[in-house]
């Protein structure tokens, strides 16, 4: 199964996920994976709320160590201004169908900044970010349910200083 059937996937079971959470007269949704405008995969507007979605799909049965962004997507976003809007729905435990599918959610800027490596791609760390934040008794950007996060204060850092550093300052040079 290649990635676009991956990601197919992963929308059909976050679609049901939003039935299932929210009934089907709650929201609309949105495809605008191929829009060069905004960069994100899903619009959906929730109780009247527009919410701005990148999926990212697994058919892996846990988390994985990086969540990669294209620099395209991220700065496409941040163009657009919806990049402190912008939720990531990980969707993964897919290799069983979308009734095994299993969720994590988070917005993009409520991560710290040294918690996003800028390599070839921006990467985010679930599985690093889930334990430290256990570890040091804060609260996790990951959340378990998109009703979790909607019901969590945006911080809505500002990316832009990443954009501005050099590559070079996030590598592990000697």
């Amino acid at each position: 199964m290649n990635t676009k059937e991956i990601e197919q996937l992963g929308y059909q079971a976050f679609r049901a996920y939003l039935e299932r959470e929210f009934g089907v007269e709650r929201f609309t949704i949105e495809d605008i994976r191929n829009s060069k405008d905004l960069g994100c995969d899903l619009k959906i507007v929730l109780d009247s709320n527009e919410l701005f979605f990148e999926l990212k799909a697994s058919k892996n049965k846990s988390l994985p160590t990086n969540i990669r962004f294209t620099h395209q997507t991220i700065a496409t976003m941040y163009n657009a201004e919806i990049i402190g809007k912008m939720i990531v729905v990980f969707v993964y435990n897919l290799s069983e169908g979308i009734d095994s599918a299993k969720f994590k959610f988070f917005r993009f800027c409520d991560f710290q900044l040294s918690q996003i490596l800028v390599e070839p791609h921006f990467i985010i760390q679930p599985k690093q970010t889930i334990k430290k934040a256990e570890e040091s008794n804060i609260r996790s950007p990951i959340k378990e349910t998109l009703k979790e996060l909607l019901d969590t204060e945006e911080l809505n850092l500002d990316i832009k200083k990443l954009f501005e550093s050099k590559v070079s300052t996030h590598m592990k040079l000697k």
